[in-house]
């Protein structure tokens, strides 16, 4: 019996996700994306994500009721992303900008009491838009 491959054979586990997100994606509307985590493939809503925080060439997803642990690194994380929606604060933490409720020296507050340390490059935080109003 010969096997049939609905999909091609990808040099990476990364190249794999990318392109199942980008497939995903293009059927659905762009508000969500589609995680590989241990063997399942999980949908998760951008509404749902608190933070992201890397470790080494994985990313720890922090949902509003879970985490989850998905093989990537922090720099293909941020390519499949919305910049209007997430930003960088630290090279190990990404933020949705809609979940920080306070800024303060070198500390983001997220909900659910979640406190991440910040580069010591703040200017991209002023990049938050309901902060720069108050």
């Amino acid at each position: 019996m010969t096997a049939i491959y609905l999909f091609p054979i990808w040099e990476s586990c990364n190249d794999y996700s990318r392109a199942i997100s980008n497939m995903f994606q293009d059927n659905e509307s762009n508000d969500c994306i589609l995680l590989k985590s241990g063997y399942e493939q999980v949908k998760v809503l951008f509404d749902e994500i608190l933070y992201m925080e890397a470790a080494g060439n994985y990313v720890t997803f922090v949902l509003e009721d879970k985490k989850l642990l998905s093989r990537m690194t922090i720099n293909e994380l941020s390519e499949l992303l919305p910049a209007d929606r997430f930003i960088r604060v630290h090279r190990s933490y990404i933020v949705a900008k809609d979940r920080i409720d306070k800024i303060e020296r070198h500390q983001v507050w997220v909900k659910g009491n979640d406190v991440l340390v910040v580069a010591s490059n703040m200017q991209q935080l002023q990049k938050v838009e309901h902060f720069r109003t108050n």
